[in-house]
């Protein structure tokens, strides 16, 4: 069960993150893909107990950003 639910928060945070492949995505673009992978990538109740408390992994997400650019841009690309 451990490893369903780190594997969950590590694909939420590689998405949410500037990685060499690209720039983070949006919060909301990150929930669809994580939605899109349920009961393929993901298990099923892992997925739903996270969407079920999203908006805190959201606040955590810009409160942990590596920089304040990095927060600014994610909650701008959050907006639009």
């Amino acid at each position: 069960m451990s490893a369903r639910i780190m594997a969950l928060a590590d694909s939420y945070d590689l998405l949410m993150s500037e990685r060499p492949s690209g720039p983070p995505v949006p919060h909301s673009e990150a929930m669809k893909l994580i939605e899109k992978e349920k009961a393929q990538h993901f298990d099923p109740e892992i997925v739903n107990a996270f969407l079920s408390i999203e908006d805190r992994f959201r606040s955590i997400a810009y409160d942990l950003a590596d920089s304040e650019e990095e927060r600014a841009a994610a909650a701008r690309k959050e907006r639009s």
